[in-house]
Formats: structure tokens, sequence, C-alpha cells
């Protein structure tokens, strides 16, 4: 693999380690690309949250999502220590 992919790769494994940005469900979550084909842009959602439709087509919402989602991956801090939410 080229080291790019590698990173990516390792990124979204990271991402879906977390809890879910919107509601704060325990992980393992699942990697959804805010931007499809970025895989940087990934923010951790549960299942649920994930078939959401209203939710997902939010795209501030998302936004917010993807900084909690990076802020927990970089600071390893869960909801419970940051009290943050995606909401």
């Amino acid at each position: 693999m080229l080291p790019e992919i590698d990173k990516e790769a390792e990124h979204v494994e990271r991402v879906k380690s977390v809890e879910c940005a919107r509601c704060n469900a325990p992980g393992p979550s699942l990697a959804y690309e805010t931007i499809t084909g970025q895989r940087f842009s990934c923010v951790a959602l549960c299942k649920k949250c994930l078939c959401d439709d209203a939710w997902l087509a939010n795209r501030i919402i998302a936004a917010k999502a993807l900084q909690t989602t990076v802020h927990r991956i970089v600071c390893g801090k869960t909801h419970s220590q940051t009290n943050r939410t995606a909401r």
C-alpha cells in the first residue's frame, strides 16, 4: 500500500473506535464520509444516526460532528471527559 492510503485506512479505524459524534453511543462506530471519497472527512456515527436521513441532510450538523470526531481522535477524550456534543 501507498503511505497515504495507509494513513487514510488508519484514520478510518480510529474514527470507528470512538463513540458516535451525534448521540454519544459507545463505539465501535461506523465511519461516514461527509465528503464522498474523502476518507479524512469521516465522522463516527452509530447505525441509528447513520440511518437518520434528516440529520445527514444537514451539513452544518455534519461539520460539527466532524469536529467532534477529530477532537476525540486527536485528544483521546470521550464525551464524558469533554462534555461536548455535536447536536
